[in-house]
């Protein structure tokens, strides 16, 4: 999550729009560094960092997402994942 905040946020010289797409204005709900997910044919491309990372952005809240720094960024994070509950399935490890 720091590293997509990083992009978006222009901490990075390299452009971030070939690897981290934001979503238009008009399709956003929720905060303004939304993105887009894009649709794989592989499942080598399942694993790739973009992918994995965008569904997690987007569900975080708009005061996590705009914050002013980056160490702001990371202590509303912290707080906001310390909210949360997480429940693993044993699914998840089974691979086919």
């Amino acid at each position: 999550m720091i590293e997509v905040y990083k992009y978006l946020h222009g901490m990075y010289s390299v452009p971030y729009d070939s690897l981290l797409q934001e979503a238009p204005p008009c399709a956003l709900r929720g905060h303004n560094y939304k993105l887009i997910k894009r649709h794989c044919h592989t499942q080598l491309r399942l694993q790739f960092f973009s992918f994995r990372v965008t569904n997690l952005w987007n569900h975080l809240p708009a005061e996590v997402v705009s914050a002013s720094s980056l160490d702001a960024f990371k202590g509303r994070l912290d707080k906001f994942w310390d909210n949360c509950q997480y429940s693993l399935e044993s699914e998840i490890f089974l691979r086919h």
